[in-house]
């Protein structure tokens, strides 16, 4: 995509008016998008518009809850008929759960896939007739390294990126049949520092938990929050979602912080039993588990085998 295109092209962003979200929508009105921001709740994008205004750039903020496929449709018609047409589209909108698998209730489970993974594909099928208009669209779907390597305590989000991971793929190759200029792109950050909490909740059912809960829902979850409150700024992400927009060739993955391409890379080298070690280690968990011992005559075993 050259300068002189762009400057008339349209890109909707789910989840913008915080983070990631609000990062790229700046970042892509920078670069001449006609930016659509969206949020369940179009009040919340204050800070959204007083950077933009810093910054001297027209960004349009609607209302879209990405669980609600009226609510989808009518920020699509609403870009149809303002612009007619819809080139890019960042799905970036989603949340997250603390705490062990087995201690997530069914609701939870349900509801965090009907964000992450449904709410996802429902935007993106709502939005492709849009792209049609124009014979062209790109799909960035923001996933995680946590979509590639699971982390004790994180399981279910983790398993809403996996799951992302496997229908972008499938639908990368699916619109190769539309034509050259329509691609699927994944996005896959480490640690970024964004309220990530704030999108989150704990384990409904911690007090009825399993044995190990108490370690994940805190020891683990204490080590996520650490990540990320040391991580970069999410303008980081947001150049590389820019990049992904206009380069002609894109990749169909953008990797994003070292740490985020060592832990793929290890991921892809080591054995199962030698990486399982190295993440329990970070996770915090091993440190848990030895002051457990020390206190206790019956310890925890280490379920790393």
């Amino acid at each position: 995509m050259t300068t002189d295109q762009q400057a008339t092209q349209t890109a909707l962003i789910t989840g913008a008016f915080s983070g990631i979200g609000l990062a790229t929508a700046l970042r892509l009105a920078q670069d001449g998008w006609r930016v659509y921001a969206s949020g369940r709740n179009v009040s919340k994008n204050g800070e959204l518009i007083t950077q933009a205004r810093a910054l001297g750039v027209e960004i349009k903020s609607i209302a879209m809850d990405v669980t609600d496929e009226s609510s989808i449709q009518t920020a699509i018609d609403q870009i149809a008929q303002e612009s007619g047409r819809l080139d890019l589209l960042v799905n970036n909108a989603g949340g997250g759960i603390t705490g062990a698998v087995t201690d997530s209730s069914n609701r939870q489970i349900r509801q965090l896939f009907e964000t992450n993974v449904i709410g996802v594909l429902a935007v993106t099928r709502l939005a492709l007739p849009l792209m049609l208009r124009h014979q062209q669209g790109r799909v960035i779907n923001l996933s995680s390294i946590l979509g590639k390597v699971a982390f004790p305590g994180m399981g279910i989000y983790a398993a809403t990126k996996f799951a992302m991971e496997g229908f972008s793929d499938a639908m990368r190759l699916e619109f190769k049949i539309l034509g050259p200029d329509f691609h699927v792109i994944l996005i896959e950050p480490g640690f970024i520092k964004t309220h990530f909490a704030d999108n989150s909740s704990n384990v409904e059912h911690a007090t009825q938990a399993t044995p190990y809960g108490a370690s994940y829902a805190t020891t683990a979850a204490n080590t996520v929050q650490v990540g990320i409150d040391n991580g970069p700024s999410p303008k980081i992400v947001a150049d590389v979602i820019a990049k992904a927009a206009r380069e002609r060739n894109p990749k169909s993955r953008y990797g994003v912080t070292n740490t985020a391409k060592m832990v793929m890379f290890l991921r892809r080298l080591l054995p199962n039993r030698m990486f399982d070690s190295i993440m329990f280690s970070i996770s915090g968990l091993g440190k848990y588990i030895a002051t457990h011992r020390a206190i206790n005559k019956h310890p925890l075993q280490n379920p790393v085998r």
